[in-house]
């Protein structure tokens, strides 16, 4: 049973992180401008909006007073006892405004009247456990535990921490998954938004319990690490930014945008707990708080469809979706133009800001890496996991996933999804460039143009530079036939085989966070963008492309690049798309059907099934690398035969490695 001393330190913890996120804020002006009531006059006490709801503003006023004026913060917290404002969305009632107001109390508490302290410990109960799962669970757990403290309850924080270490485990449901991807809502990644606040509250929970009763077990602290640097840090590009595509509805919340910076908190909390890798977890730490570096890497999440690929300088991803898995959600008024998220959305980073605050003035028809038809009017909107017929959204094909060694990795995704009735798109990454390849891409129905976008992303060191077919090179948007390379900002695009029209745009562009966020005011930004795109125009059939990307390139090396390329393009075609990197000896092959291809000379590759694979050559052998997103068995022949067993279930779509002798 816990002791006083156990109940003391986490309530003495708590306060102090407490008083430590009240800080800010004039707390002078809050003292002048409460009323006798109790009540500040600019806020809206009976507005109910289901996503940014306004009267929360109180309670963080209430905080923030406690921390000089807790007669003040004691007014105001009885004022908001006696009014009880509602929100429209359930989570602010159960979840939001529980901790929330749990804050205030536990701050205030030896101010409080037995008949308050009471009142205000019932108010924190409407935290009920019943349904609650992965982060939901969480927050009703951290309503619970200011509850526990409030009331100098042992047997309520006991009972917190408990159902909250329950949920740090490996799960095939919500939760942490086998990859260290993290899904709510069904199979829906969720690194930022959810996953973000499971990593700040579960190691948060961990720092509180340390050398108490409460403290998590060396397996419990051993899966939160893993979860923060094998999962949480691969969906951080440049400094601090979230990954949009592995942020669900976070997306269309412009206060979230420096989210990912707050996950330093979660490193430090683990290092106080005693978690393993303390010197990872200081790491990212420091390159969150702006003294490091990020890391280098390949990491595929079979369970999520995600792949990430992160350099010091540089760093890129591809966000697919399967039979297994869910593109996005809409829901609360939040993300009203998702539609297409999550379809092999393939963004870009050098700086981490290439796509702040586009969102309201994106064309979500030309996502990064999206290929669709552009047709005009709205698009359709998700209903949370549901198509607007009510089918639960998942995509189109089940062979959809990625190999990966953990320093290389391909990504594959075949197509259906709109006017899109098939089609083949692959992405091998490598130590200074990707290649992007498309092949079979069918849209019989297209009526408006079909295109696949490079990158849409702020407009970056002026426009567009291009060379033709011919070699010519000229600057500024238009239309470019066969291009042979083009160049925007500090990344070079260039183009191994011809590739039709490619369409070079700068632009200012206007629109509003309401546009796709109801809750938010419909203010209008404007923002320069830059798209670059290859139009297939419409009804395409066996439409194709290939371009390779070069992350952190100037003009120079991006035209000497063209004429001293080490990519070798071995095949584009629907039972095959394979590159190789002849400098690194690395080749890689997305093997849709059985087939053969020669992949170098005395290198032929033969497989009796589909499968995803990445041979690595070394002198005294080679590395094979295998993956199917289906699972089952499979015969590599390399010049050598080998029987591999890939995995099923839940681990179907994870790397297997083989290593053959020469």
């Amino acid at each position: 049973m816990p002791d006083r001393d156990d109940v003391e330190a986490v309530a003495r913890r708590l306060r102090q992180r407490v008083l430590e996120r009240a800080a800010g804020g004039d707390i002078e002006e809050l003292c002048a401008t409460i009323t006798a009531e109790g009540i500040w006059p600019d806020i809206r006490y009976d507005a109910t909006d289901a996503a940014e709801w306004e009267p929360r503003e109180h309670l963080r006023r209430a905080s923030v007073l406690a921390r000089e004026y807790p007669s003040h913060a004691r007014q105001a917290v009885y004022a908001w006892l006696s009014r009880d404002p509602q929100s429209a969305n359930w989570w602010h009632n159960q979840l939001g405004t529980p901790i929330a107001l749990g804050n205030a109390l536990v701050l205030i508490g030896s101010y409080l009247s037995d008949e308050q302290r009471m009142l205000g410990g019932q108010r924190l109960e409407r935290a009920v456990w019943d349904g609650m799962t992965a982060q939901n669970l969480i927050w009703a757990a951290q309503a619970h535990i200011r509850r526990g403290v409030l009331l100098d309850d042992a047997d309520i924080l006991a009972d917190a921490f408990r159902r909250v270490q329950a949920t740090v485990h490996i799960s095939l449901g919500e939760g942490i998954q086998p990859d260290y991807s993290f899904h709510q809502h069904g199979p829906l990644l969720y690194f930022a938004g959810y996953g973000h606040d499971f990593a700040l509250d579960t190691t948060e929970l961990a720092y509180l319990g340390r050398d108490t009763i409460f403290r998590f077990t060396p397996e419990q602290l051993d899966i939160l690490t893993g979860y923060l640097l094998d999962g949480s840090r691969w969906a951080v590009h440049g400094q601090c930014s979230y990954d949009f595509t592995a942020a669900g509805r976070v997306i269309a919340r412009p206060s979230t945008q420096d989210d990912a910076r707050l996950l330093a908190d979660a490193a430090q909390n683990l290092v106080a707990a005693g978690a393993p890798r303390a010197e990872e977890l200081q790491a990212f730490a420091a390159r969150l708080d702006g003294m490091g570096v990020g890391h280098s890497g390949n990491r595929h999440f079979w369970r999520s469809d995600y792949q990430s690929h992160h350099r010091p300088t540089w760093s890129a991803s591809v966000k697919m979706c399967s039979t297994r898995t869910g593109p996005t959600e809409t829901g609360n008024g939040e993300a009203l133009r998702s539609w297409y998220l999550g379809e092999g959305i393939n963004p870009v980073w050098l700086s981490g800001l290439e796509y702040r605050d586009i969102y309201p003035v994106w064309d979500w028809r030309r996502l990064p890496g999206l290929t669709a038809e552009q047709s005009s009017g709205d698009l359709p909107v998700l209903n949370w996991q549901s198509t607007p017929d009510g089918a639960i959204a998942r995509g189109g094909r089940d062979f959809v996933g990625g190999v990966s060694d953990g320093r290389y990795g391909l990504a594959a995704m075949r197509l259906a999804k709109d006017a899109i009735t098939d089609g083949y798109k692959a992405w091998f990454f490598f130590d200074d460039e990707f290649v992007c390849l498309g092949t079979g891409i069918d849209a019989p129905g297209a009526t408006a143009p079909v295109h696949t976008t490079l990158n849409q992303s702020l407009a970056a060191g002026g426009v567009w530079t291009h060379a033709d077919a011919a070699g010519g090179v000229t600057t500024g948007p238009g239309i470019v036939h066969d291009p042979r390379w083009a160049h925007h900002g500090r990344i070079g695009y260039v183009f191994p085989t011809a590739t039709g029209p490619v369409l070079l745009e700068q632009q200012r562009r206007t629109g509003s966070w309401h546009d796709i966020n109801t809750s938010i005011a419909a203010d209008v930004i404007e923002r320069e963008v830059a798209t670059i795109g290859i139009d297939h125009g419409p009804a395409p059939r066996q439409a194709g492309y290939a371009y390779i990307v070069l992350p952190a390139a100037d003009l120079t090396r991006t035209a000497e690049y063209c004429d001293h390329s080490p990519i070798s393009v071995i095949a584009n075609t629907p039972t095959v798309q394979a590159v190789r990197h002849d400098v690194l000896g690395v080749a890689q092959l997305a093997f849709n059907r059985p087939g053969r291809l020669e992949v170098a000379t005395q290198l032929t590759v033969r497989v009796d099934a589909p499968v995803l694979l990445q041979l690595v050559e070394h002198v005294d052998g080679m590395v094979v690398s295998a993956a199917s997103p289906t699972g089952g068995a499979v015969t590599v022949d390399v010049g050598s035969r080998v029987l591999l067993q890939l995995p099923e279930g839940a681990d179907a779509g994870r790397t297997v490695q083989v290593r053959l002798p020469r």
